[in-house]
């Protein structure tokens, strides 16, 4: 079987300063309040204007995991663990040929209120994650992550991730010669819910193509597979009319980033930007200033233009100049 996934299945969190396995998270999360509030829950909204939400009040137990189940439910608050995400499987065609590739993906139906984190959860959470086990032969690409919004929990802590819905992708191309039958895909979801509490959850279900000509999925499906797709971010070489330049000073860089035409800007960090990060501002029409720790050596994340679900995404990975 072939398996793809970018994520372990040990995530990570980033809590209290510091990156921690999920173990010791889970650890952390059992003294109580405090440590709810430093995974993120309680967020809100989207917004970088949104108001703080009301600090967590319990801790996590143990459950057992299935589709659309929690595999660690905190107590408290009026809800159903087991209905605040749905995972189901999508593809863009009912069937698969030879040398072709589809896409397959998992759909995360999240219960009002309630988000999931991105790649990157930010200043805290758990990264939701996908994993695929592919017949033999075929080769599976890296896990497309739409771009994320914004949530501030009380401190204040940023965190990046997903309301409503968000669908994860892969590319998963079939070998030179597919035997005959069904090809079976199994998909592994793995998520943090959170509210005023923050659930575990986990689900695994199954994508059965039929092996031939390849064949168009219902429209129903192609739609929310555009959708995703319109949300992922594409090379930032290809955003016309954008400039970037950098300023060093003795306690801070400084990235001074102007799209024409934007009416908002937004930066999501990756990697050692995130720990790098010490704040963002409008810096007048489409222009953005992003300020890291002198130390950075580069800045790499994505860049929102836009908002809400008419934003597009960009990723961007700029080196540092010498000190």
């Amino acid at each position: 079987m072939a398996r793809g996934g970018i994520h372990a299945k040990m995530p990570t969190v980033y809590a209290y300063g510091k990156f921690m396995t999920a173990t010791e998270a889970a650890a952390a999360m059992l003294v109580g309040a405090a440590a709810l509030a430093a995974l993120g829950c309680g967020a809100t909204s989207s917004s970088p204007n949104d108001a703080p939400a009301p600090a967590p009040t319990a801790a996590p137990a143990t459950a057992s995991a299935t589709a659309g189940a929690h595999a660690g439910a905190a107590s408290g608050g009026d809800f159903d663990p087991d209905q605040l995400v749905q995972m189901t499987a999508l593809a863009d065609a009912d069937a698969i040929a030879a040398g072709q590739t589809v896409t397959v993906a998992a759909r995360f139906d999240i219960a009002e209120g309630w988000h999931l984190y991105w790649e990157n959860p930010g200043e805290s959470g758990l990264a939701t994650e996908l994993e695929v086990s592919a017949p033999d032969g075929f080769e599976l690409g890296p896990v497309r992550y739409p771009g994320p919004i914004r949530f501030t929990s009380p401190g204040p802590v940023v965190s990046y991730g997903y309301a409503d819905e968000v669908v994860l992708s892969l590319a998963a191309r079939a070998p030179a010669t597919l035997a005959p039958g069904p090809q079976r895909f199994v998909l592994s979801g793995y998520w943090l819910a959170c509210r005023e509490v923050c659930v575990r959850g986990q689900a695994e279900v199954a994508l059965t193509l039929p092996a031939g000509p390849q064949a168009p999925a219902p429209a129903s499906q192609l739609a929310r597979l555009e959708a995703h797709r319109a949300r992922l971010p594409r090379p930032f070489s290809e955003l016309a009319g954008s400039r970037h330049s950098v300023r060093r000073a003795d306690d801070a860089l400084t990235w001074h980033i102007e799209i024409d035409g934007a009416e908002a800007l937004s930066f999501f960090p990756h990697g050692d930007s995130q720990l790098d990060l010490r704040g963002q501002a409008p810096a007048g029409d489409g222009a953005l200033s992003v300020t890291l720790r002198p130390s950075a050596t580069r800045l790499r994340g994505v860049v929102a233009v836009g908002v809400g679900q008419g934003a597009a995404f960009y990723t961007i990975d700029l080196p540092a100049p010498p000190r």
